[in-house]
């Protein structure tokens, strides 16, 4: 509940910034409308969960596995913009008429992991299902910012940059993994503030604006997916306990 107030009491300070970048008027009492998500995880959970374990891939979630030796990094890139990809999608659902179907979809989980999951089948990647999990709230978490905001095409366009910056940084940090020990990837995943100012490096090179809560925010999401993402491609050989407000309990819980 707290990191829940913190969250919001960001997005205002926020709102002043892009207010002054871009210019657009919004309502900034306009309310994200919380599902019943634990429903949605069953759900998720009884369908994705049946079809990745059809794939031979639900044994990866919790198991030590072997790190391979010959990680291709043009896979790891795809397997980043796949991501990215299937987040765009999901943004589409923010520009249809509010009493639209694909409107209700912005925080379906199932909906999200269904696209999240063909995205990366095209490209003959079979997800776990803690992958596509955490991924799901990543999405619920970016497009729960841009709702607060508006959902005016220029509001989207600027939210777009950032995270498609966020995708960039997630493809960096996994090539600085590859060919290294379990202990120096604790050590890599566990350095928070080495990504932080990676991401504050790269705002200005793209003269972009975030406040320091949301740099946070998005560090724990670079940082969880190039996780989830090494352990599923045998960079890392066993997985690495996420820290305490990783993830905001509205959108994993």
């Amino acid at each position: 509940m707290k990191n829940l107030k913190i969250f919001h009491f960001f997005n205002f300070l926020f709102f002043i910034y892009l207010s002054l970048i871009i210019l657009f008027n919004i309502n900034i009492f306009g309310t994200i409308k919380k599902d019943a998500l634990q429903k949605e995880y069953q759900k998720l959970c009884k369908v994705v969960g049946r079809n990745l374990a059809e794939a031979g891939s639900s044994n990866k979630v919790f198991s030590i596995k072997y790190v391979n030796p010959n990680v291709n990094v043009n896979r790891l890139n795809d397997f980043c913009d796949r991501l990215f990809l299937s987040y765009c999608v999901t943004t589409n659902w923010l520009t249809e008429p509010p009493n639209s179907l694909a409107a209700t979809f912005i925080n379906n989980a199932l909906k999200i992991a269904d696209v999240i999951y063909a995205n990366l089948h095209s490209e003959r990647i079979n997800p776990s299902f803690k992958l596509i999990r955490n991924e799901v709230t990543r999405v619920k978490e970016r497009n729960a910012l841009i709702t607060i905001y508006g959902r005016e095409p220029h509001v989207i366009d600027y939210m777009k940059k950032l995270f498609e910056m966020e995708n960039f940084l997630t493809k960096q940090l996994l090539h600085s993994m590859v060919g290294k020990t379990q202990s120096i990837l604790e050590a890599i995943i566990s350095n928070e503030e080495e990504v932080i100012d990676k991401i504050k490096d790269e705002l200005l090179k793209r003269r972009l604006i975030l406040p320091d809560y949301h740099v946070r925010r998005m560090m724990y999401r670079i940082v969880r997916r190039a996780h989830d993402i090494a352990l599923e491609e045998g960079i890392l050989s066993k997985n690495i306990p996420e820290p305490v407000g990783c993830y905001l309990e509205e959108f994993s819980s």
